[in-house]
């Protein structure tokens, strides 16, 4: 399938209306804009713009090599769960941006996770269901070991209101092997796993982690603990995370979850976390850190 590309004027483009996001999401990557396809007829359909930012010539390369291996791969990809590019979008004839599907009835993952008002039963069941997703991804065996997300945070996931289910929305910043890895909001900001460096290797040119099996159940690990601690777990200093982890197993935690924990910030092999384990979690503790 070749890489199709959506040529707009600087003109034509101004006239787009800006995506109004709310207050606790926030995007440091790409502006987005509601492009409304096949306008006039039966067929019309609203689409999602996102303009990066960082628009350079490595950058922007960077970009439409992993835009165009999740359109190479779309048959491995295609899946209800991604919200995948369509083609890439180019203003008075320079590649700016992508286009992809608008989910426009949705709730952001960052507000349902970090919310006080929904209870820890509700956000165990969602957290299961992107665990779900993860797990989907990195059993793909046309892409084992060569596919991964990036950046897996709670604002890179919705609920899809209409479809009734979680979707990835940042898949643009996936990683296949052989690229430039993108920035990652919990490997990125976290200075203790860089005392793992052979566990956790960073891209000799970007200087930012390279995602893989290991990474990604860390990702997961820490969105986890932020809704169990109602703190940002990511911050953690190593003694506070073990201290933390710690008090996790007195309370009763299951002891699968307590060594995937313990697993990630060690050189050993990293555990894998379930669906059952998630499920055997009482919601009806308070798991809450106190410093």
């Amino acid at each position: 399938m070749g890489l199709k590309v959506d040529y707009f004027s600087e003109r034509q483009f101004k006239k787009l209306d800006r995506l109004q996001l709310s207050d606790y999401v926030t995007t440091t990557e790409s502006s987005q804009y509601i492009y409304i396809e096949n306008k006039g007829n039966l067929k019309r359909q609203k689409k999602l713009i996102k303009l990066y930012y960082r628009d350079t010539p490595s950058d922007m390369s960077n970009k439409i090599n992993v835009v165009s291996k999740l359109i190479e791969n779309k048959k491995y990809l295609d899946m209800p769960e991604l919200v995948l590019p369509e083609s890439l979008v180019a203003i008075d004839g320079e590649i700016k941006g992508i286009k992809m599907p608008l989910i426009e009835t949705n709730n952001n993952m960052i507000f349902l996770l970090n919310n006080p008002r929904v209870n820890l039963k509700t956000k165990l069941k969602h957290l299961k269901e992107i665990l779900k997703i993860i797990q989907k991804l990195l059993d793909i065996y046309e892409l084992k070991d060569n596919f991964f997300l990036g950046d897996i945070q709670e604002s890179n996931f919705i609920f899809d209101v209409e479809e009734q289910r979680i979707k990835v929305i940042d898949i643009d910043s996936s990683y296949f092997t052989g690229t430039i890895p993108f920035p990652a909001r919990y490997l990125s900001s976290n200075k203790v796993i860089d005392t793992f460096d052979k566990k956790y290797p960073k891209n000799i040119y970007s200087n930012l982690h390279i995602p893989s099996r290991e990474t990604t159940y860390l990702e997961y690990a820490y969105m986890l603990l932020n809704v169990l601690s109602n703190y940002k777990s990511y911050r953690f200093t190593c003694e506070e995370y073990y201290n933390y982890v710690a008090f996790l197993d007195d309370m009763g935690i299951n002891k699968n979850i307590i060594n995937y924990f313990y697993s990630l910030y060690s050189m050993e092999q990293t555990l894998e976390i379930t669906i059952d384990d998630i499920d055997s979690i009482d919601y009806k503790k308070d798991y809450s850190y106190r410093r």
